[in-house]
């Protein structure tokens, strides 16, 4: 007996796999060059709550805390962003796109091997890759896909995914023939199915389309694939029913079931639980017009957004030209037939049965008579994509079958396909690099989305642009007059822009809306300090305690105005227990370490201030107080280094420019000095302390009238004179300066 092996084999078994290797880093590579830009996006939609929340500890019951949640495997997977990196958004989207780029491999994967066993319709192992290629290559570049990798709360769908596909993969894999492959195959599927349990609620179809793609796609009759993959089946099953209860259990109609994490609250209403103001017949009415965008966005992805809006009419308004009733209409009949197709094909035993089948069964949860907070969502789309793909390159395949002089011609039209896909999807991540030039996208898509225009708001703000906010965020109140949120939007904006009676006013109403919205409350809390009324800025702080007791911000703001007003015990208690709520923010210990300084601790408020500085290296105004705190200890080296690094992360800040002069002043170095103080007046012309310490230096160098100069404008300003300077003045007249007064600003 030869033990010899042939030769022309394991060279074919060495071209499969490097073929398979190009196929997935192919694939890979496609994924992250298309994503790429959009990492570096901000945070927007549900994702802020990302940069609310506190990095918990490094322990064996947080895991465990956030396991027993709803969803608990996805929101450990953001707990753990927040240990390895922080709040960045960069982290938290590459996890993100790793995922589906792991999915896409899996959906090629499953596909090949599906292609495989119907072999009648496949000539050959490279044919099936190519066209499982095609399909992962179609579904990933999608530019739908968009509003799951780079979205990053959206990771409940794209975790949700990678198990479905997973599952069904193993189903795949139990019917290769060979030895160990059912039990292999077996143990992928449950293990995913089980894991997907942990992602999101729409895994439950999972066990049903299973069962489909196994009766349809593989197997020729019931009893077939019931006799050798029976058990993984009623495994699926199992699974899936008992998290059914567990579901019903945890959260009962009418009301949410509590969580610590502010992700997983988010979504207890948008999950389709607790929804009273939205009957399910209002919401059935809105799906068919919603179920046709999806479906015309596979088609031609044109007109994408990231929103669309809360209320079910903005759902109608998809449909630019056509009145409410006739978008009903026209799209029911359209959603009616797309059924009949699907019915008829599932009787009849055809794949195209089973994706449309598999497709609305997946959509199924979010898509029916269950209400959810946002009628129309691209995300929901990720699943039915990877269908939606493979049917149109069966219906593709199919074609070649009876036009095969076609193939040069079709195979040029997949690669245009493709790469217009690649680029509408690499256009749209670059543009979600810039929270406003996405919103100002979105509203000029639909100037009646009151959702968008309050996001507008909230990025116009973030890029400087308060006046801007200020129309956006009216806008956002104009189309939606109960919007609570944009109207506290218009309130932080009018802080902004010192409008301090408008911002009361505003937040006022916000509250009357919401009377439990800490956010309101903390946000009137600095209207009243604006105008000067501590003992209603104090009792607003105290409400938004009182309303958000898990939050650090309120307590942070609450010990701010203590320390105001002279409560050095109260706020030190109130900084104590922000950082116990979140050990993490740079702004708690901030605020320990200046009632630290009250006290004239002065170790323990260095030490509270570069604790804030390790949570957040960009801090400014730990920085300036860590460095009066050396500047009052006499270690004015350390202090210089600090002011030197307030004025290169912060050059627009005309404080650091001030303490810097101020320093170099105490240094003996006038000439130095004065250049930074002309800097400051620059920056900020009433920071009255920059004439005087201006004219202590032009004292010392011996230009007498400048400095004179200087007092006067001082005191026309409202400053009060200073005897110590007037007196250095007129001695340096008569003999050279002593030490100059100095006043810096902390």
């Amino acid at each position: 007996m030869s033990n010899d092996v042939d030769p022309s084999a394991t060279a074919e078994q060495h071209m499969r796999t490097g073929l398979h290797a190009l196929a997935a880093l192919s694939l890979f590579a496609a994924i992250l060059t298309a994503y790429g830009p959009g990492l570096s996006g901000p945070f927007f939609l549900d994702d802020l709550l990302i940069e609310r929340q506190a990095v918990p500890p490094l322990r064996g019951d947080v895991v465990w805390r956030t396991l027993s949640q709803r969803r608990g495997l996805t929101n450990l997977t953001f707990t753990a962003n927040l240990w390895v990196h922080g709040r960045s958004p960069f982290g938290f989207r590459l996890i993100n796109v790793l995922l589906h780029a792991i999915a896409a491999i899996a959906l090629m994967e499953c596909t090949r091997i599906s292609l495989l066993l119907r072999r009648p319709k496949v000539p050959s192992r490279q044919t099936a890759l190519a066209l499982a290629w095609l399909v992962a290559m179609l579904w990933a570049l999608h530019p739908m896909q968009v509003s799951v990798a780079g979205y990053v709360i959206q990771r409940y769908e794209g975790l949700m995914g990678l198990c479905f596909i997973t599952t069904l993969l193993g189903v795949a894999l139990a019917a290769r023939p060979g030895r160990g492959s059912p039990a292999m195959g077996g143990i992928i599927a449950l293990s995913a199915m089980a894991i997907g349990l942990g992602t999101k609620e729409t895994i439950l179809v999972a066990p049903l389309v299973a069962l489909l793609y196994d009766r349809i796609m593989i197997a020729g009759d019931w009893a077939a694939f019931l006799r050798r993959r029976g058990w993984i089946h009623a495994g699926l099953w199992l699974l899936a029913l008992s998290q059914a209860g567990v579901i019903v259990h945890m959260v009962q109609p009418g009301e949410s079931a509590a969580t610590p994490s502010p992700w997983t609250a988010s979504i207890q209403r948008a999950a389709g639980f607790g929804i009273e103001d939205l009957p399910w017949n209002v919401y059935l009415f809105s799906q068919p017009p919603a179920l046709m965008h999806y479906l015309r966005g596979i088609v031609w992805p044109v007109g994408l957004m990231i929103d669309y809006g809360l209320k079910p009419q903005s759902v109608h308004r998809l449909w630019r030209g056509l009145p409410m009733e006739a978008a009903y209409s026209v799209s029911l009949v359209l959603v009616c037939i797309l059924i009949a197709i699907g019915l008829v094909s599932l009787w009849r035993r055809r794949p195209a049965g089973f994706l449309i089948a598999s497709a609305l069964l997946v959509l199924a949860p979010t898509s029916s008579v269950i209400p959810i907070l946002d009628p129309v969502f691209d995300h929901r789309m990720y699943l039915p994509l990877a269908f939606a793909a493979a049917g149109a390159t069966w219906v593709a395949c199919s074609m070649l079958e009876k036009w095969p002089r076609t193939k040069p011609g079709a195979m040029i039209v997949a690669i245009v396909v493709l790469s217009a896909l690649a680029g509408v999807t690499l256009w749209r991540n670059v543009e979600h690099r810039s929270a406003r030039a996405m919103w100002e996208r979105a509203v000029a898509q639909d100037a009646h989305q009151a959702r968008g225009w309050n996001h507008l708001a909230r990025a116009q703000l973030a890029a400087g642009d308060p006046k801007a906010a200020s129309i956006a965020a009216k806008r956002a109140t104009t189309e939606d007059p109960l919007m609570v949120d944009a109207y506290v939007n218009r309130g932080q904006i009018n802080l902004e822009l010192g409008q301090w009676e408008a911002a009361r006013q505003t937040l006022s109403l916000a509250i009357r809306l919401r009377p439990a919205d800490w956010r309101a409350h903390q946000a009137l809390a600095l209207a009243w300090e604006g105008l000067g009324q501590l003992d209603q800025a104090r009792q607003a702080a105290e409400t938004a305690v009182q309303w958000g007791p898990d939050q650090a911000m309120p307590r942070i703001n609450l010990g701010r105005i203590y320390l105001e007003c002279r409560q050095i015990p109260q706020a030190e208690d109130a900084a104590k227990a922000a950082i116990q709520r979140d050990p993490s923010s740079a702004p708690a210990w901030n605020l320990f370490g200046l009632t630290q300084q009250q006290r004239g601790q002065w170790d323990q408020a260095v030490a509270a201030h570069t604790r804030a500085l390790a949570c957040d290296s960009n801090d400014v105004e730990s920085l300036l107080h860590r460095g009066a705190c050396y500047r009052s200890t006499g270690q004015w080296e350390q202090a210089y280094d600090d002011y030197v690094q307030v004025t290169r992360q912060r050059p627009e800040d005309a404080r650091g420019w001030l303490n810097l002069g101020a320093m170099l002043l105490l240094a003996n170095k006038p000439n130095d000095a004065i250049p930074m103080f002309d800097r400051t007046l620059r920056l900020q012309p009433e920071l009255l302390p920059a004439y005087l310490n201006r004219a202590a230096a032009l004292v010392q160098v011996g230009l007498l009238h400048e400095a004179e100069q200087d007092l006067l404008r001082y005191q026309q300003r409202g400053g009060k004179p200073d005897p110590k300077l007037v007196e250095g003045i007129k001695q340096a007249k008569r003999h050279p300066p002593t030490s100059p007064f100095i006043q810096g600003e902390k």
